[in-house]
């Protein structure tokens, strides 16, 4: 076998200007990229933001929906599109007796509404109104998991007629590799938005 020298080499040139060991700014879209591509969504949530001055902005519009007339409002809004993201907040993550705390409806992007069941609104005007709502409107709808919303609906015996997406369900048809297909780590991937 060859003899390798095993000692340490002394005659590498070395840098002496001292802009060489200066910080540079970051490359941030390069290294989003980077994180990206290898799949890093743990070092996508702690590396920094890009500042605001380069940051595309997007006006995003959130409704709280809490009384009786901006709920027909919404209602009759949802009857009229052709399909809506759903989103159910419940008391407990086990579908099994949860309580609804709250649905959220999406019909288009940077826009949203938020119904809220412990609000200034009485829950069986709402659970009333959406259950009527849900059984007559055309209207389709879609969600992650949402076999999960559905069940925490039919715990207030209010049922969804037509579903016409799951974005969970993609996800594991797309990626049937990955571990999570959760949607705060679909939403880094695919979006690269953090969510709260």
């Amino acid at each position: 076998f060859p003899s390798h020298d095993r000692s340490l080499q002394s005659n590498l040139p070395v840098p002496h200007d001292t802009h060489f060991y200066a910080l540079q700014k970051s490359d941030h879209e390069k290294l989003t990229a980077f994180f990206h591509q290898m799949q890093f969504h743990s070092l996508l949530k702690v590396e920094p933001a890009e500042p605001e001055t380069t940051r595309p902005i997007t006006q995003t519009t959130y409704h709280l929906i809490n009384d009786e007339k901006k709920l027909d409002a919404l209602l009759d809004l949802l009857n009229l599109a052709n399909e809506a993201a759903v989103d159910t907040e419940s008391s407990q993550l086990s579908n099994m007796g949860a309580e609804l705390v709250g649905i959220g409806f999406c019909i288009h992007p940077e826009e949203a509404w938020y119904v809220p069941c412990n609000g200034n609104l009485k829950q069986e005007i709402i659970f009333k109104k959406l259950k009527h709502f849900f059984s007559s409107t055309n209207c389709t709808f879609y969600g992650h998991n949402i076999k999960y919303d559905l069940h925490i609906l039919e715990n207030h015996d209010i049922h969804i007629r037509s579903i016409s997406f799951d974005t969970l369900l993609a996800s594991y048809l797309l990626n049937p590799q990955h571990r999570k297909h959760n949607l705060d780590e679909l939403s880094l991937e695919r979006l690269g938005k953090i969510k709260i």
